[in-house]
């Protein structure tokens, strides 16, 4: 459990990055893209080569704002910086996990659920790759022993992917591999991911998917009653704060200006 606590504090430079990359495609990188994976269970490894990954021209796109609203937006982002984001809850996360599920569904899969050990673990390789340009499963520690720094105690799958320019991108590299697309698609229960951009402006890509054990379900279910307790705080706190704000804007209505004009005689 107190692993998990790595992945309560601001996701990094790195993991913010990913919103860009996630709306922009990069010139010229995509037929250079690459992904390998590996798997581990109870019974032991199960290794695959390294595969040239196939590319596509899909990206996410994300709506633009109406002009009249950027008062409102400018408030309502500066609310926001306030918070600290959650490594799991973060927009690239959910999208890529929205992804996989997508790849799951298609062949009448449940969905995994976003395991917040997995994704500190997934996030913490991306980074390392990222700072050293080692692509491997094996450097950091190796994804098993990644997988257990932060937590995670049942079987993993990891799935990794450099320059792609978009999530969609890499996914689409990982369901055209038939090691990668065995990870997507395999009776794990749990998914987590990460995303880094090196100084030189190359992408790593990290999907891990584990079968939680009973302690991993108790783990995992502790980190999201925290969570939403954090939130019912957080919006507690919003709701106090607009109160007075609207209290005072009342109370400063309601004062009659002053004037030193004379009047005419």
């Amino acid at each position: 459990m107190k692993r998990l606590a790595w992945a309560l504090v601001l996701v990094s430079t790195s993991v913010a990055a990913a919103q860009q990359a996630a709306n922009t495609v990069l010139p010229n990188k995509a037929a250079d893209a690459k992904a390998t994976h590996e798997s581990v269970g109870a019974s032991g490894k199960d290794t695959q080569g390294q595969t040239k990954a196939k590319t596509v021209s899909a990206t996410t796109s994300t709506p633009t704002t109406a002009a009249g609203k950027k008062e409102e937006n400018l408030q309502a982002a500066k609310k926001q910086a306030k918070q600290p984001v959650v490594l799991h809850q973060h927009p690239t996360m959910v999208t890529m996990l929205q992804r996989s599920n997508g790849i799951r569904g298609r062949v009448g899969l449940r969905g995994h659920r976003l395991n917040p050990a997995l994704c500190a673990a997934a996030q913490n390789h991306a980074e390392y790759m990222a700072a050293t340009g080692s692509f491997s499963h094996y450097t950091n520690g190796g994804y098993v022993e990644r997988a257990r720094r932060f937590g995670f105690r049942g079987g993993v799958r990891e799935n990794i992917g450099w320059n792609y320019a978009t999530i969609d991108q890499a996914f689409a590299g990982w369901q055209g591999s038939g090691s990668h697309y065995a990870a997507i698609v395999s009776g794990t229960t749990d998914a987590g991911f990460g995303y880094a951009r090196s100084a030189s402006g190359q992408t790593y890509w990290v999907s891990v998917y584990g079968a939680a054990t009973a302690q991993d379900e108790t783990d995992y279910q502790a980190v999201i009653a925290r969570d939403k307790e954090k939130a019912e705080a957080d919006a507690a706190a919003t709701a106090d704060s607009e109160s007075e704000e609207e209290s005072t804007e009342k109370k400063q209505a309601q004062t009659k200006p002053v004037s030193d004009e004379q009047p005419g005689t």
